[in-house]
This record gives structure tokens, C-alpha cells and sequence, in this order.
């Protein structure tokens, strides 16, 4: 699925500090699982709060800004991309005036999500659903036109996609829980230089229904016990 900023339709931020477009998203069993958006921010003031939910926040134009309270202090650098609870009470004080951010929004309890920028050259040949975002330059794929500076795909597979003209593209790859789930296994097992039970299915159900767990910035999915048994 293709998705372009440069028509979708620009959404003033409640308390006036901006204005998001919407460019995609997906609901599993009705409810949302991820949502892409471009936001221009323009003053400093409060962030957006979503709470229960996981956020990717990189500038893609600008200098950035800094989300500070109390207790938490987050640089928002150009082309880093900035991964955060979604619930946190946050203010914004722009760098050097106003910016605009690529945004992912997603539920840790559907789905993680892994970001990256690409410079030229090929995309990794990585399998699964992501999406890219290109930032400057441009994207050639199979099977879709040259995408340019605000369009983006979303794909699952960027198998013989190329990043062209010295262009930077904002790569974000989505994982259902219970892969999470199985990829961890499958290394803890290796490492211990076991084989993957054929009844561990059952298992890797469970291993999704705990509260996502977040260290240095990375948000997962947290085992629960009857996993945390087996080792």
C-alpha cells in the first residue's frame, strides 16, 4: 500500500501546537495496532498523551526538540529515531524553531516495532511487514512507481528496493507478539543448544498476555512466568 503526505489532509493539534496527517494504519480484531503520521510542530508546549500505547518519534526535518518532565529528559535529533511510552506527560521546547516528525503509534500488546534509517544503496532483504518513509532522495521498488521526498509504502517484503540520489528513508518493520515471542525462544534455545519443542505453540500463546516491557528505549514483550519457568 502506497501513502503520500502531500495529500493527506493536515489536522490542527488541540492545543493549536501543530498539525498531523494521517498517512496509514491497521486494526487487529477491530482496535488499532499501528498508525503512521507526519507532524509539523511549530511552538513548544504539552505533547499528545496515549496511554497504553508505544511510540516512534524522527525528525525528519529541523533541528528537533527535547520532551523533558520531572524525572525524563528525550533529545529528538534529526534522523534518530526517538522510541518512547506513549503515556508519558511530556512537554516540548523546540531546538531552533519549528520541525516535523515521522510518528509511528502502536499497541506493545499486538505488535513491537523495530526502526531504522537507510542510506543509498540497497534495502536489507527483510521479510515481514514494515513500512519506509522517504525522508530525501528517493526509493525504487518492484511493482510500484519511484517513490519521492513525503510518499512511503507500506510492504511485505523490500526485497531489490533501492535507495537512490543520496537519499535517507525512515525504515519501521512490525512484529506480532507471538513472533517476538518465538524469535526469543528460538534464541535462548540455540544458545543453550537446545531444540525447539514441537508443542510450543501452546506455550508461545501465553508468552504475548504480559504488560510490555520497556528497557533503554526498547519496548517488547515482557515472558510471563510459565516461560520464565522453563529456564
Amino acid at each position: 500500500m502506497r501513502f503520500s503526505a502531500l495529500t493527506a489532509q493536515p489536522l490542527p493539534w488541540k492545543n493549536g501546537g501543530g498539525v498531523t496527517r494521517e498517512l496509514a494504519s491497521h486494526a487487529v480484531d477491530g482496535k488499532l495496532a499501528w498508525r503512521l503520521s507526519l507532524a509539523d510542530i511549530t511552538r513548544n508546549g504539552p505533547f499528545s498523551v496515549f496511554p497504553g500505547l508505544a511510540r516512534i518519534h524522527c525528525i525528519v526535518e529541523g533541528a528537533g526538540h527535547t520532551l523533558s518532565n520531572e524525572t525524563t529528559r528525550l533529545e529528538a535529533r534529526p534522523l534518530e529515531p526517538l522510541c518512547f511510552d506513549g503515556g508519558a506527560d511530556l512537554d516540548c521546547l523546540l531546538r531552533d524553531g519549528p520541525c516535523r516528525a515521522f510518528n509511528v503509534i502502536y499497541d506493545p500488546e499486538k505488535v513491537t516495532a523495530e526502526p531504522r534509517v537507510l542510506a543509498e544503496g540497497p534495502v536489507p532483504d527483510a521479510e515481514g511487514r514494515q513500512v519506509l518513509f522517504v525522508v530525501s532522495g528517493s526509493l525504487d521498488m518492484a511493482g510500484t512507481n519511484r517513490l519521492g521526498p513525503g510518499e512511503g509504502v507500506v510492504t511485505e517484503s523490500a526485497a531489490n528496493a533501492l535507495v537512490t540520489g543520496g537519499g535517507a528513508v525512515v525504515q519501521v518493520r512490525f512484529f506480532s507478539c507471538l513472533e517476538t515471542a518465538q524469535q526469543f525462544l528460538d534464541c535462548h534455545l540455540v544458545a543453550c543448544n537446545h531444540a525447539v519443542p514441537s508443542d510450543m505453540a501452546a506455550l508461545l500463546n501465553h508468552m504475548t498476555t504480559g504488560a510490555p516491557d520497556i528497557r533503554d528505549g526498547v519496548i517488547a514483550c515482557r515472558k510471563t512466568d510459565a516461560v520464565q519457568q522453563l529456564f
